[in-house]
């Protein structure tokens, strides 16, 4: 979750690949097959692998538009109109997201291409 005063997790997603920026600046590459609309279009859902090639590890996310109060005029000067906010849920497979068990949650910073 993002702290006072430091740059927002921030998530950029392209085809078949999810960039993320922590806080601190870490960057990670995510890899995915298919993005499904589910629950009436609300969420995105996706599986995610990490960026080794040999890696079998993978998780299930979904996204949705994430509501946030009202930026100050120093956060809405900083963030470009084509940003918004996401929530992402974590699952740690197809079977916990389809009952909405999420393991973690946080809030990124989508980045338009």
């Amino acid at each position: 979750r993002s702290s006072p005063g430091k740059t927002p997790h921030q998530m950029k997603i392209q085809k078949k690949t999810v960039l993320l920026t922590s806080q601190d600046g870490i960057v990670q590459n995510l890899f995915y097959s298919e993005l499904k609309l589910i629950k009436n279009s609300s969420f995105l859902q996706f599986n995610l692998k990490d960026d080794s090639s040999n890696s079998q590890n993978s998780e299930t996310w979904k996204i949705r538009p994430h509501l946030s109060r009202k930026l100050n005029a120093k956060e809405a000067k900083r963030i470009n109109n084509s940003n918004c906010l996401i929530k992402v849920l974590r699952f740690k497979s197809e079977k916990m997201a389809h009952f909405d068990k999420y393991q973690s949650w946080d809030i990124y910073q989508k980045i338009s291409n």
